[in-house]
């Protein structure tokens, strides 16, 4: 479950989504949440943490954006992953540790136009893995980085 507290008061907190979830043992997964309200819905992805070799890192791709039908991942120019559907996640990739960007960007499946971007000030760092995440709303076209619903890149440092 996750819930929102209600800080500074006597009241319980809200109860913002619940599922039940399979595991087995001795894996390793992460528990997407995706959507709002009634509409919340979980994706349950097993990480592959193998470290990849010497002067690369491993990446995947997570198209969370429930009204973006199919994403495209690229890095710099590069496109990485090809039509990731909502809720999909990209096979692994690699990327060298000296690559010339670490500008990633999203967009609609075929499509020509960034939907959001995200320059990393970091490198890519020898032989980690990654998870890159498409998330928010594409219909939102609010760019204040205020709003938590705006189109964004997200990049989780799985090891």
């Amino acid at each position: 479950s996750i819930s929102l507290p209600k800080a500074g008061t006597d009241q319980d907190s809200v109860s913002l989504a619940t599922t039940t979830i399979d595991v087995a043992a001795g894996k390793t997964y992460s528990l997407y949440f995706a959507d709002t309200a009634a509409n919340m819905t979980t994706l349950l992805v097993q990480d592959t943490l193998s470290r990849p070799d010497s002067g690369w890192a491993k990446f995947k791709f997570i198209n969370l954006i429930p009204d973006l039908p199919s994403a495209d991942l690229y890095i710099g120019t590069t496109k990485v992953a090809s039509a990731i559907p909502y809720k999909g996640v990209s096979p692994s990739f690699l990327l060298p540790t000296n690559s010339s960007s670490t500008t990633w960007a999203i967009r609609a499946a075929g499509g020509t136009t960034n939907l959001a971007t995200y320059a990393s000030a970091a490198s890519i760092t020898n032989q980690r893995v990654y998870t890159v995440v498409a998330r928010g709303y594409n219909s939102i076209l609010n760019t204040a980085t205020t709003d938590p619903r705006r189109r964004s890149v997200s990049l989780i440092y799985n090891q």
